[in-house]
């Protein structure tokens, strides 16, 4: 993997245990020409990864996003949870499901590239 940008922070996209690094297309698209963007198509399943992870206190800046419409309960409660318990900034899609990022790409993109400018102008 080549870093582009090695000013800017990079950019990871977890698919779940059955998505495929595809579903990212768009953000990867949007985001190569001014970030460090890739996705890392983990062993196992990317919702547990970050289930884990959280559960043992994350300390890196996240940033969850979820569809109004998802279908999964599951997917809405843990956000909501995690949210709740791990301080992750979540924003909820209108008019997307459990895709969301693939539902409203630009409405996603915005979102991320407005969390990564935060990150970037908060003191060391």
């Amino acid at each position: 993997m080549k870093i582009r940008h090695p000013e800017h922070p990079s950019l990871v996209f977890l698919p779940s245990l059955t998505a495929d690094h595809r579903l990212f297309d768009k953000q990867i698209e949007y985001f190569e020409s001014r970030r460090n963007g890739f996705v890392w198509d983990a062993p196992g399943d990317g919702f547990r990864i970050l289930a884990d992870a959280i559960e043992k206190d994350l300390k890196c800046p996240a940033l969850l996003i979820c569809g109004e419409s998802d279908k999964i309960s599951s997917v809405k409660r843990n956000n909501a949870a995690w949210h709740k318990k791990a301080r992750i900034h979540l924003h909820w899609i209108k008019d997307a499901g459990h895709n969301a990022n693939t539902d409203q790409p630009k409405i996603v993109n915005k979102l991320i590239e407005t969390f990564v400018k935060n990150l970037e102008n908060k003191p060391v």
